[in-house]
């Protein structure tokens, strides 16, 4: 009999403690896979109101806060691989909303900042999503609103960081099995 290796791949129940889940963090991640499915649709049907893709309105909103930025920083943002980013920022330079330019300090880099056109996209994109925010949150009170954007600011700093890190040391999930079916 060949004793075999222990196996290195970890699921996401080697994340979790011992203790089952507090019934808190199971609501918490329904809550979050419900707000990530209407946050898309509501990206999209903004995107499509302002008549532009949606990866082109999350480049423009990004660059409008951070300003220029080199192809790879805007990856990262958008926390999608350099190659996607790369394809965004052509279809973007096309479409006449960011120029590419050269730094001085770094001839060999290429950084990207909004045209006049790109920072109009903005803000026409700022006014609508605050217009859409302030009719749908017109019933809360502002100590709730506060209270709700601090914990979400939380949650979405805690989410990321979960994120950075399965983007180095990443958790595979256990392959799905019906009743009844072995390996």
């Amino acid at each position: 009999m060949t004793a075999t290796a222990p196996s290195t791949t970890r699921t996401p129940a080697d994340e979790c403690p011992a203790a089952a889940p507090h019934a808190g963090l199971r609501t918490l991640v329904v809550a979050l896979e419900q707000l990530s499915r209407a946050q898309r649709e509501v990206s999209a049907a903004t995107a499509r109101a302002l008549d532009v893709s949606r990866s082109t309105l999350a480049a423009v909103r990004i660059l409008e806060v951070c300003g220029t930025s080199h192809v790879g920083d805007l990856a990262e943002a958008l926390r999608v691989d350099l190659s996607v980013a790369s394809r965004n920022v052509s279809a973007l330079l096309e479409a006449g909303l960011i120029e590419r330019t050269v730094p001085d300090d770094d001839r060999r880099a290429r950084v990207v900042s909004l045209t006049p056109a790109g920072h109009d996209l903005a803000a026409r994109a700022q006014t609508t999503i605050e217009r859409l925010t302030v009719t749908s949150f017109a019933d809360w009170e502002a100590d709730d609103l506060d209270v709700a954007a601090h914990a979400l600011a939380r949650v979405s700093e805690t989410v990321c960081q979960i994120a950075n890190r399965l983007a180095t040391d990443p958790v595979t999930a256990e392959p799905h099995r019906p009743p009844g079916r072995t390996a």
